[in-house]
């Protein structure tokens, strides 16, 4: 059988418990599931959270689930009602299966270990980051509709403490700021205390996915759109999402000049403001939180390079992205705040 799931904890970070018996396990899913018989499967290395396995059945292929085993079960349990309630808004996220008893959480548990995960849709595409493509302004102003829909929907994720995420930069940067290069260092100190000065209280609120970035945004050959991986999705600030889209989706600080960044970021809330309405206090802050999404991923991947030696090209993209993020939209954060609607 053509295995490739390492549940190795020092390798994968010991995101699933080491002890879990790999064939064992997705031999089951398949059966519960009414998947038919396993043919093979293979991890899907890509980003810092869950297990994602692609398997092969005699019936078809899926994906795989297998959560964090950091994450709490009522973290879990969001993550995949939120999937459900997604679908049925109508964003485009993978659909969720049904095991054989009508379960959309799958909890999995032996003598020696337990796990928890879900089992979707294949989607045969590739992420924007994975694939390199700069993504079309089109394509931008596509996804702002599934955007608008995930920040509607009645569903409140209470979400999870998260280090690459801007709500909770001022405290990494105090533990952290060591592992920073100096130049990063030192601009970091300015966008700190920036973000401390917003008065989340006065943003507008809403469902977020929190992390639509080029490697949670899958594409295929026709055109389609998948949004992938809501682990750190919550209830909190829309002004959050918008800057995290614009900053870590939108805009590539290698090729995006100051002119394209500035029609992108006025094109993209213009988009959303035709669907939800954008009030003057979150329009006013969206460049410092644009700003402090670039320091939280450049300050958490300084940390995976320099504190836990994950020396890997996607936490060098992390921290180039993050360092140069920051500089463009300081030198362009002036005429980001005068943007009107």
């Amino acid at each position: 059988m053509d295995t490739y799931l390492d549940l190795n904890t020092v390798n994968l970070l010991g995101r699933v418990d080491s002890r879990i018996d790999k064939d064992a396990l997705i031999k089951k899913i398949a059966k519960d599931y009414g998947l038919g018989s396993v043919k093979k499967y293979r991890q899907i290395h890509e980003g810092f959270e869950d297990y994602n396995v692609k398997l092969e059945t005699t019936s078809g292929i899926y994906l795989v689930k297998l959560f964090s085993q950091f994450k709490s079960f009522r973290h879990v349990k969001d993550n995949v009602k939120g999937l459900a309630t997604f679908v049925k808004a109508g964003v485009r996220v993978p659909k969720l299966l049904k095991s054989k008893k009508g379960d959309l959480l799958y909890y999995y548990e032996t003598e020696e270990a337990m796990a928890l995960g879900c089992v979707m849709e294949y989607f045969k595409g590739k992420s924007f980051f994975k694939s390199k493509k700069e993504p079309a302004l089109d394509e931008m102003k596509n996804i702002v509709s599934d955007i608008v829909k995930i920040n509607t929907v009645k569903f409140k994720p209470k979400g999870i403490y998260d280090v690459w995420v801007v709500q909770n930069l001022v405290p990494e940067f105090e533990k952290k700021q060591r592992f920073l290069a100096k130049a990063d260092r030192k601009l970091m100190k300015t966008v700190v205390e920036k973000v401390k000065r917003i008065n989340c209280a006065k943003c507008t609120k809403g469902t977020i996915h929190g992390d639509i970035q080029r490697s949670n945004v899958l594409k295929n050959s026709r055109g389609d759109i998948r949004v992938i991986d809501f682990s750190v999705m919550e209830y909190n600030a829309v002004s959050i999402e918008l800057a995290t889209y614009l900053a870590l989706f939108c805009i590539n600080p290698k090729q995006t000049s100051r002119k394209d960044a500035l029609d992108i970021y006025t094109q993209i809330l213009r988009e959303y403001s035709k669907h939800k309405k954008i009030s003057k206090y979150d329009l006013k802050v969206i460049p410092t939180l644009m700003l402090g999404t670039y320091a939280a991923n450049c300050l958490a991947a300084s940390y995976e390079l320099r504190g836990k030696e994950n020396d890997t090209d996607e936490t060098h993209y992390w921290i180039d992205l993050g360092s140069g993020g920051m500089r463009l939209i300081a030198g362009l954060e002036g005429e980001l705040e005068t943007v009107s609607l």
